[in-house]
């Protein structure tokens, strides 16, 4: 299994706060970049979220790069069907978007968990915390990470230059993982993006929010993604 970090993220290359000098198609050619570099592809693509989008762009402009492909907590990067009215953003989160943009950029350990805590909480579901847990995360983001203002650049980035509907070329085996307490995207978004796409499967999981998935959530979204990228099949060598 291969992570890597985005633009603005982590260890990888990042940009003053506020001024991005790249969009959408770049960090989607640095993922069909990235596993071409690798040389194993086509590979079992998965992504959360904004990673989700990326993914889901990939798969349909680059087909032969993506094995099979896993969708967590996302959208549909095309634009919505008219008669389907998705529900919005929830009332709460969107209280906390409004704090998140006056917070400044952790400037240390505790305030950076502090942050993620809070973060997890808005963003989470009904699950429980692992505070511990979270907080060697939190330590483990920070330690790592050459600027985490810079993160804050994902935020400014547009969609792909692309009007053009894609999903109905995605070919490559879908899951679709979603769950029943997202905040962000409601479940129904998760839904819609399981019908648009030609073959996907649906997992919904009780209790998770937009979030990474915890471990109480492991029991039901582990096994599913292994019987998804084994029935997928093995990448070409």
């Amino acid at each position: 299994m291969v992570r890597y970090d985005l633009r603005d993220t982590g260890e990888s290359t990042t940009r003053p706060p506020g001024s991005p000098d790249y969009g959408g198609d770049d960090l989607v050619a640095d993922l069909r970049g990235l596993v071409a570099v690798l040389g194993r592809g086509p590979a079992h693509v998965a992504g959360l979220s904004m990673g989700g989008a990326l993914a889901q762009q990939l798969a349909a402009e680059h087909p032969g790069s993506v094995a099979s492909l896993t969708l967590l907590s996302t959208t549909a990067i095309d634009p919505s069907d008219p008669a389907e009215e998705l529900p919005g953003i929830t009332p709460e989160l969107e209280e906390y978007f409004e704090v998140l943009a006056e917070r400044p950029a952790p400037a240390d350990r505790e305030s950076a968990f502090r942050a993620a805590l809070a973060d997890e909480r808005a963003f989470g579901g009904t699950l429980p915390i692992d505070v511990d847990r979270l907080r060697a995360i939190s330590d483990s983001v920070f330690d790592r990470s050459v600027d985490l203002a810079a993160a804050g650049n994902h935020g400014m980035l547009g969609g792909s230059e692309s009007e053009r509907p894609r999903l109905a070329r995605v070919v490559a085996p879908t899951l679709v993982v979603h769950g029943t307490e997202d905040p962000l995207f409601p479940l129904e978004h998760g839904r819609s993006l399981a019908r648009r796409i030609r073959g996907a499967r649906l997992l919904e999981v009780p209790g998770l929010g937009h979030q990474f998935p915890p471990p109480p959530s492991w029991d039901v979204i582990v096994p599913g993604i292994l019987r998804h990228v084994a029935a997928a099949g093995a990448p070409r060598p």
